[in-house]
Order: C-alpha cells, then sequence, then structure tokens
C-alpha cells in the first residue's frame, strides 16, 4: 500500500466515492463508513417533519464523525418519479414543457424549495433525453420531443431549482431517448448517429449550468463496446475532452438489470472510476453498498485505481459538500400545502383535449381505469362518489371485463396502454362499440393508438391527477 493510501485505509477512502440507497433498518456509521451521501426513496419518507429530522440526524453524525457534510439525494422529477408520498406530485416534465421555460422556472423552484425545507441537498433530476413514443423508461420523464425545446424548458426548470438553494444533475449522459428498451431490467442498444444528431444536443446546451451529469447504462457499440457508464471514451473522451466539462459525474444506479447483464456492480464501479467517474450509485440493499466498497478498496490497494484520477474526484466532491448548508440554514417548513395546490393548477394548465368534447359525457358514467401495472401515486378515490374500476390490461379477463359495460357510454383511463398489443386491440375494438372518453394518463402515445375514441384527454404523466382533471373537464 502506498504512503498516500496509509493516510485512511483503502476501504475509508473508497467509501468517499459511493453513495448507498438510504436503508433506515441499518445503523449507517459514518466513522467506520464515511460515505459521500445517502439517495433516498419514497419507502424512506413518511412526511416533511419526520424527513427533515431524519436528514438532520445524518447531518450531525457526519459532524460528530468530523466528516464532510454528507450528501442527501432524492430523485424527484415529478410526475411518475415522485418520492413524497404524503405530497401531491410536481406536474410532470413532459406536462411541464408544455407551460413554456417561464413556468418552468417557476416548477424548478417551487421543487427545490420543497427539497430544502425537508433537508435534501442534491436532487437526482432533471431528464434531459428526448420524448421518444415507444421508449419503456422515459416517457412523460421528458420535456418535449424536440431537442432545442428540452434543453430551454430544461435550463430553465434547472435555474428555478438551484435558486432555492438545491443543485440539480442532467441524465442520461449521452441520452437514452432513442435507446428503447429499459435499462433498469437489461442493456438498452443505441445508435451512434442518432445520438449524435439528436440526443446530445440538450446536454451540450445545458452543460455549463449543471453541477452533476448522470451516465446512462446505454452501449453505442458503433463507437465503444462498454455502456455508457463504464466507458472511459464517453466520460473522459467526450464529456470531459470534447464538451470541458468540470462538474461531477455520477453513475446511474449500478444495481440495474443494465449492468447486471454486461458485468457485476462491483467490478462496473471499478470501471466507472477508471473511466472518470467521480461518484457511485450503489442502488440495491446495504450489503451490496459494502460489496461494492470492497470492490473499490481492493482496487485501490492493488493500485487498479490511479492516484490521480482518486484525487481528481475527491477534490470535485469536496468543493461541494462543503458548499452543503446545516440543519440551522434550512429554510422553514412552511406552505406546503400552497405548494400542492399549485402544482394542481399546473398539471390543469398541461392537460389538454385533443380530440372530441368532454361536455358530452357525465361523471355518473362507467368509469375503468386500464394500467400495466398499479401505479401508487393513483388517486382511485370516487369521483362524484362514483368509483373507478382498476384493471390490469395484461390479464385474459380485460375483453370481458369491457364487455360487460352494459351503458352505451363509458369513460377509459389508460395508463401506457401501448406496452400490450393485444390490450391496444382489446380497447379499440370497445372504442368501436361505444361512446368512449378516453383520459391517456401517462403517455401521450396511448391518444395516438386509441383514434376510435370520440374525445381524448391527454394529461402526460400525472396519474394522481387525472381523475380530478376529468372531473374539472366535466363540470366546465
Amino acid at each position: 500500500m502506498t504512503a498516500w493510501t496509509t493516510k485512511r485505509s483503502a476501504q475509508e477512502l473508497a467509501a468517499q466515492f459511493l453513495l448507498p440507497n438510504w436503508d433506515k433498518g441499518v445503523h449507517w456509521d459514518p466513522q467506520q463508513w464515511p460515505y459521500a451521501g445517502y439517495i433516498f426513496h419514497h419507502r424512506d419518507l413518511e412526511n416533511v417533519a419526520a424527513t427533515r429530522s431524519m436528514l438532520a440526524a445524518i447531518y450531525d453524525s457526519y459532524r460528530r464523525a468530523n466528516q464532510p457534510p454528507p450528501l442527501l439525494m432524492v430523485t424527484e422529477e415529478g410526475g411518475v418519479v415522485h418520492r413524497f408520498p404524503g405530497i401531491a406530485p410536481p406536474p410532470s416534465p413532459l406536462s411541464t414543457g408544455q407551460l413554456g421555460a417561464r413556468t418552468a422556472y417557476d416548477v424548478g423552484h417551487l421543487i427545490g424549495q420543497l427539497l430544502a425545507m425537508q433537508g435534501f441537498n442534491w436532487n437526482l433530476a432533471p431528464v434531459m433525453d428526448l420524448y421518444v413514443s415507444g421508449n419503456q423508461v422515459i416517457g412523460s420523464r421528458a420535456f418535449s420531443d424536440d431537442a432545442h425545446q428540452v434543453a430551454m424548458i430544461g435550463k430553465a426548470w434547472m435555474m428555478g431549482h438551484q435558486a432555492a438553494g438545491v443543485p440539480v444533475t442532467i441524465k442520461h449522459f449521452p441520452g437514452h431517448g432513442h435507446a428503447l428498451e429499459d435499462s433498469h431490467r437489461g442493456l438498452s442498444q443505441g445508435t451512434i448517429e442518432m445520438v449524435w444528431e439528436q440526443d446530445l444536443l440538450p446536454f451540450q446546451e445545458v452543460l455549463s449550468e449543471a453541477p452533476a451529469v448522470m451516465t446512462a447504462h446505454v452501449q453505442f457499440s458503433e463507437f465503444d463496446y462498454h455502456p455508457a457508464t463504464v466507458s472511459s471514451k464517453w466520460i473522459t473522451g467526450v464529456l470531459r475532452q470534447r464538451f470541458r466539462y468540470r462538474g461531477i459525474v455520477i453513475t446511474d444506479a449500478l444495481a440495474m438489470g443494465a449492468i447486471r447483464t454486461f458485468s457485476t456492480p462491483e467490478d462496473a464501479a471499478v470501471r466507472a472510476l477508471q473511466a472518470g467517474a467521480d461518484l457511485i450509485d450503489c442502488g440495491g440493499h446495504a450489503d451490496l453498498a459494502t460489496s461494492v466498497c470492497d470492490a473499490v478498496a481492493w482496487a485501490i490497494e492493488h493500485h487498479r485505481l490511479p492516484r490521480h484520477i482518486l484525487t481528481t474526484a475527491q477534490r470535485r466532491v469536496r468543493r461541494w459538500r462543503q458548499l452543503i448548508r446545516s440543519p440551522d440554514c434550512w429554510p422553514a417548513v412552511d406552505g406546503v400545502a400552497e405548494i400542492e395546490k399549485q402544482f394542481q393548477q399546473w398539471v390543469f394548465r398541461g392537460s389538454s383535449v385533443v380530440r372530441g368534447n368532454p361536455r358530452d359525457f357525465s361523471i355518473a358514467l362507467p368509469q375503468i381505469w386500464i394500467a400495466a401495472k398499479r401505479p401508487t401515486q393513483i388517486r382511485e378515490g370516487r369521483l362524484a362518489h362514483k368509483p373507478v374500476l382498476y384493471h390490469p390490461m395484461n390479464t385474459p379477463r380485460l375483453g370481458k371485463t369491457l364487455d360487460q359495460i352494459a351503458s352505451h357510454a363509458a369513460i377509459v383511463y389508460t395508463d401506457n396502454l401501448w406496452q400490450s398489443k393485444k390490450a391496444v386491440a382489446i380497447v379499440k375494438r370497445f372504442c368501436q362499440h361505444r361512446n368512449v372518453l378516453h383520459v391517456a394518463v401517462t403517455d401521450p402515445w396511448d391518444a395516438e393508438l386509441l383514434s376510435e375514441a370520440s374525445t381524448t384527454v391527454v394529461v402526460r404523466g400525472n396519474p394522481f391527477y387525472a381523475v380530478d382533471v376529468v372531473h374539472s373537464l366535466l363540470r366546465t
């Protein structure tokens, strides 16, 4: 072991580059495991006051251990990617993109305020990928299908968010829009022509404003056999040298299926650091973070990670950690109800009628919600005391359920219906024999696939609000 690593054990050094998922069931000790910080998910977050108290305690444990303040990270994009179960979600990026740059700034600013009052000091958002119909993972998480519109709206959203004191992370570099497969499940393939001509453009336009960039688990085999997350060609060659980016590079979660298809999370962590990444999103559970830490420590001990790479990454990350505000400087918990009200108003404005007249329908009609899986944030509730029936689209009973609706008219909500050709055919047939108000809840592509519906409303990735949007339209 070199003199440089004897100042602190290789394991302690390795931990400084890692971002485990927070697990409140595990007692984390920053003295033993001085991780750069933690990433939080909805299962960890009960309410604003409890979250703030938990994050303040974590911050204080780092202070007592004489460690730099921890990065307390969350992914809050709005729409379907919303981490706070006790708070109504912000409008989706695709909905925000409909409202213009001025509103995008305001949306970003309120999201930043919401995070800051709870104690979060970094957001793993926004998505700068393009909306491409048929993409299994991006969809309404994108601001637009136009590269320059994505850049304009994304930059405004970023500026508003950072004005609230919370830095952002643009993702997924070099672009996941035209790489249609879901990288949570397996390795996604992109084409080098499409990424250079379209997907990279938003990143080029906003890089100078972004303190951090997250990599994509996408393989562009004509350029490099390795996925971008572990590719020195993409991270060092393109991002650092060609685009002269000097901010932090964070990997996407290494527990995702794309990485496990290609290698192991432990091996990928070492490869990503070798390629020029600064922080590793471990993903998974506590035991995975430990094994990733062991793998990086081994690479440090055996000189697989050159000193200049580690010192450069350390310097970038420490600069930001030194700017983190202590809990006594966090903004007061105030006005959450007003923030939620504003979110709702923006969602209603971002929704639109693309065909027909909703006022031809009544809230007393049968209503059915058809989805690939049961989303956690759907307010199935009651619309004028009439229940909305949920039905999964991937069961053989879908056709029979629709056939049993005796009414000549109905309201049908579809949530990513395009993912099942069989379900599309069943609902098309239903629309041909009924007067249907179709609500495309999550992906606007559903609206294009069901042209047989007499009236179509697009909610653009805001399932929590869909019933309320329809209620408002029918009451107008």
